[in-house]
């Protein structure tokens, strides 16, 4: 999410274990745009 050249956060955090398929969100700053989320589940 965001249009900046380098990754000031994510989400999961490093290192953290995961469920298959689930999504992994990346902050680059500057102008955030949040992604469609209809349909989504919170499992995904």
């Amino acid at each position: 999410m965001g249009d900046g050249d380098k990754v000031i956060a994510q989400s999961p955090a490093a290192k953290t274990g995961m469920l298959n398929k689930q999504r992994v969100f990346v902050n680059t700053g500057k102008n955030i745009v949040v992604p469609d989320m209809h349909g989504w589940s919170k499992m995904m």
